[in-house]
């Protein structure tokens, strides 16, 4: 087994290279918790050190200590306040009740980091269907906040897309720091990510609009160069832009990618070709560690990519020259 799964379930089919339990439908927060294998909390332990006299000295740095099996998760400051994993699931509670279904959970590199994904109910965007989701994970070894993040997959290929950063929001979701306050921060963000939640519907909107319009070989070049995925290569001549980068990747697969012959030409077909390339074709996504490819695909800097790209789509999609 990986040296980064630990443990987690996924509904329907397996994931993480067969990694996990399957279960053949989504389940609900509770019961997911506890086939995710994560029915555990944390505490801190204090730190101290040992000086060459041998007096042991105290220290204002804490174990984060699991206390299943005493792993000490992460080092962190007197400031520190564990937001246990029942705390982070309890968002789906507070969002949706009893009809809060977790469709994949889990635990990577040993109880350090923690994820559980919601599905919504499913939409229609420019003819394709799309799942609606949002993602909860956090970590427990210092390292970040909790973050709860609306993501949306295409059907057709299971490439995803964040909503929220799609739509050009400032807030992606919410995070909530591992403070003494992260109790209530998450009660009140919690709130206003339900009214956010219809981010959603103006995804749609926007991205039914870009497959509308259709624009020439030479735009979908031009586009390209905008696209911070292509930047280390933006500088290059047309021939050597378009066969040498990830350019060559987008422009093929946003009229030959799966499912998007019937959008080639359009802007949304590019959009999905910048998509699907992000997620599957990337450097990013072909990392070998499973932990890294999730956080580059759904909140680092691939999300950063696929949010930008619809983002200069949707601007040139307003303008005088498309319409």
């Amino acid at each position: 087994m990986s040296a980064h799964f630990e443990s987690g379930f996924f509904a329907g089919e397996a994931a993480w290279h067969g990694f996990g339990t399957v279960v053949p439908e989504n389940i609900p927060w509770a019961q997911a918790i506890k086939l995710a294998g994560l029915d555990w909390e944390v505490g801190l332990s204090p730190l101290f050190a040992v000086l060459d006299s041998g007096k042991r000295v105290s220290t204002s740095a804490y174990g984060v200590v699991r206390g299943q099996d005493d792993r000490v998760l992460g080092v962190v400051g007197d400031r520190y306040t564990p937001i246990q994993n029942a705390e982070a699931f309890g968002v789906f509670e507070r969002l949706f009740g009893d009809e809060a279904r977790l469709h994949t959970a889990g635990s990577l590199k040993g109880g350090q980091v923690i994820w559980g994904l919601a599905e919504l109910k499913e939409t229609e965007i420019a003819g394709d269907r799309y799942r609606r989701f949002l993602l909860v994970t956090t970590a427990h070894d210092g390292s970040g906040a909790l973050l709860a993040i609306p993501t949306n997959t295409r059907v057709v290929c299971w490439n995803t897309l964040s909503a929220a950063k799609a739509v050009g929001r400032k807030e992606v979701g919410f995070k909530v720091r591992h403070t003494q306050s992260a109790p209530t921060a998450l009660a009140a963000k919690t709130d206003e990510l339900g009214v956010a939640l219809g981010i959603f519907d103006d995804f749609a909107i926007r991205a039914a609009r870009l497959a509308d319009i259709t624009v020439t070989d030479g735009d979908l070049v031009d586009l390209c160069r905008e696209f911070t995925v292509c930047k280390p290569y933006r500088d290059l001549g047309t021939a050597e832009f378009i066969t040498q980068g990830p350019a060559a990747d987008i422009l093929q697969l946003s009229y030959l990618g799966t499912g998007n012959a019937a959008y080639g030409g359009t802007l949304y077909g590019l959009l999905q070709g910048v998509t699907e390339y992000v997620d599957h074709h990337s450097r990013g996504a072909r990392r070998s560690r499973e932990e890294s490819r999730f956080a580059y695909i759904l909140t680092g800097s691939g999300a950063d990519h696929k949010a930008q790209a619809f983002q200069v789509l949707d601007a040139y999609g307003r303008t005088s020259k498309a319409a």
